[in-house]
């Protein structure tokens, strides 16, 4: 997941980190249900900028959430995503697994269908044992090893997605992303969200979701880019388990059909952040070259074009928007100075120099040139 302090005061940003704060406890709801599926468990939603910890406590109300009346309050402009954390918790050993559904949201305006809405993600946590010297003020927490929410797995994911399967005394999170589409009339729009047990499928626990959409538009062009670096060798290792390797060594070719898998993951993690209107940026595979003479390399476009190009132009995307900008495929690294003399040889700098001239010859030829960066 992404994080940036000014995405409060940026609501178009929001579909990442926003400012909604939600709270809800829905203990009780029914009766006379298996333990593990309802005896102390504890369900309460939180904002998507709000950093829910395995022991964060429960916040119960909040000025979005009636608890008399089951019922949270969302707003949003149109064009816009906005989300939220579910919380499941229990006090017994051992409960679920629970699955979660959301209806469509109906209002007088229309329909907005969960199909094309609503997405949600289980969220996996990251352990962290070193912490900076800044960390306890800031954070207001001692430094011991925590682990942090960091991960979104599609919940239909086969591995690693819900349903999900709680511990005692442990947050586990469900994330909620709710886009609003282009085309969606102002007024409010209200459905359901459900936790089901597999020991009583026919009793869901139920809150009321409602989202008010406000008569704003927001365009698809970015006013402010948000630039968000996509490092993909920690989700090819996770994933798929490749082996550990550098930045430049990371090639993904899909032409090669064992990298199919490998091109997806990457594509679907860079249509989340686009969708949540951030500007990914992949900082690894880079495409393969040779030396043609002592000053001139050729590169070889295919693949890499093949796999970054539509992201490049924004014909991978929904929308349709291209990125704000993308670095050129190098790095002191690439071409390598170690391989070629070290950083102060005249033939890295021969190497370095033709191949530059090669990436900025292809991208003015793409009409990529205007959007390019160099690390």
């Amino acid at each position: 997941m992404a994080s940036a302090a000014l995405i409060g005061a940026l609501r178009e940003r929001r579909g990442v980190t926003a400012a909604l704060m939600i709270a809800a406890t829905l203990g009780g709801l029914l009766a006379g249900c298996a333990a593990t599926s309802t005896a102390d468990l504890t369900v309460w939603v939180a904002g998507d900028c709000n950093m829910v910890l395995p022991d964060t406590p429960p916040a119960l109300e909040s000025d979005v959430f009636s608890a008399a009346q089951q019922r949270v309050t969302l707003a949003a402009a149109i064009n816009e995503t906005v989300a939220c954390q579910i919380v499941l918790s229990t006090e017994h050993a051992a409960a679920g697994p629970f699955d979660l559904r959301v209806s469509d949201l109906s209002g007088a305006s229309g329909t907005l269908t969960a199909a094309d809405s609503i997405t949600l993600y289980r969220v996996h946590t990251v352990r962290v044992e070193n912490f900076r010297s800044w960390y306890p003020d800031h954070a207001a927490r001692p430094a011991i090893g925590t682990d942090f929410p960091d991960i979104l797995v599609p919940w239909q994911a086969p591995h690693g997605g819900g349903p999900i399967s709680l511990r005692r005394d442990r947050n586990e999170l469900i994330w909620l992303d709710l886009r609003v589409p282009p085309t969606t009339e102002p007024g409010t729009y209200t459905g359901r969200i459900q936790l089901l047990s597999p020991s009583a499928p026919q009793q869901p626990r139920e809150m009321t979701i409602a989202l008010q959409v406000m008569p704003v538009a927001i365009p698809d062009e970015r006013g402010l880019p948000l630039i968000c670096r996509i490092d993909p060798r920690d989700l090819l290792s996770e994933h798929l388990r490749w082996p550990a390797s550098t930045a430049e060594d990371t090639i993904v070719l899909p032409s090669e059909p064992t990298h199919n898998e490998a091109a997806r993951l990457l594509d679907a993690t860079m249509q989340l952040f686009h969708a949540h209107r951030a500007d990914p940026v992949l900082w690894a595979c880079f495409p393969k070259y040779r030396p043609a003479t002592d000053r001139e390399v050729d590169v070889s476009w295919g693949d890499y074009d093949a796999l970054v190009g539509g992201w490049i132009d924004g014909s991978a995307y929904p929308d349709r928007v291209a990125t704000a900008c993308w670095p050129l495929p190098a790095s002191v690294d690439y071409p390598s100075a170690q391989r070629n003399g070290g950083i102060d040889s005249p033939r890295y700098a021969a190497a370095l120099g033709g191949y530059l001239r090669a990436c900025v010859a292809h991208f003015e030829e793409r009409g990529w040139l205007e959007r390019a960066i160099v690390r």
